[in-house]
């Protein structure tokens, strides 16, 4: 995937003070861009003691001072989550590096099926 999955962020702490030399635009910048809710000041280590003892479970971020009712309840359970994530069509990666030669001489290729696979692993393989 060439983008960021994500429908919310819990964080135990955020900075507000953002100076990374490489920095476009904030956390928030970003969350707030993408509509994704997100909260900070969570005992990130208690939920997620919680969650390995009683099991995943539905959530939602509520803003201060809106109504539930306003923010949906989205079951992950009812959504076809590989296909949103998944090329919709094949794709062709060429490589720009010296080919490599498999054992019996013939430029080696290598096919990934897209089931969730990781854009980095793709990066690796162009590079060799």
């Amino acid at each position: 995937s060439e983008k960021i999955h994500a429908t919310a962020l819990i964080v135990a702490e955020y900075s507000h003070d953002a100076c990374h030399w490489n920095l476009t635009h904030t956390l928030s910048d970003w969350l707030k861009q993408h509509n994704v809710p997100g909260i900070y000041g969570i005992d990130t280590r208690a939920l997620t003691k919680h969650i390995r003892e009683q099991g995943a479970m539905l959530g939602k971020i509520v803003p201060a001072g809106a109504a539930e009712s306003s923010v949906p309840q989205v079951n992950p359970n009812d959504l076809n989550l590989v296909a949103e994530v998944s090329l919709k069509e094949p794709r062709l990666f060429v490589s720009h590096a010296p080919p490599r030669q498999g054992k019996d001489g013939k430029r080696m290729r290598i096919l990934a099926i897209d089931c969730g696979i990781k854009a980095n692993i793709i990066r690796y393989f162009m590079s060799k």
